[in-house]
């Protein structure tokens, strides 16, 4: 995706924007088969990006908004 030049369009959104990581084996979300581990994160720290993660046992929206609001 790097070297395809297909990432400078998402990269610019996701600086601008909230990215929001789930972890794993919530009970909350659906397995979409998109679940992203290490390498992922690696890519967004290199590149700059601010994300939030999810971790799997926060499982009350309330509690899964508060961790976004902190950023």
């Amino acid at each position: 995706m790097l070297a395809l030049g297909a990432w400078i369009e998402p990269e610019e959104r996701m600086k601008a924007d909230i990215v929001v990581l789930c972890e794993a084996g919530c009970r909350w979300l659906v397995d979409d088969g998109m679940r992203v581990g290490g390498t992922f994160r690696m890519l967004l720290d290199g590149r700059g990006i601010h994300y939030v993660v999810i971790p799997k046992d926060v499982n009350e929206p309330r509690d899964r908004a508060e961790l976004v609001k902190r950023g």
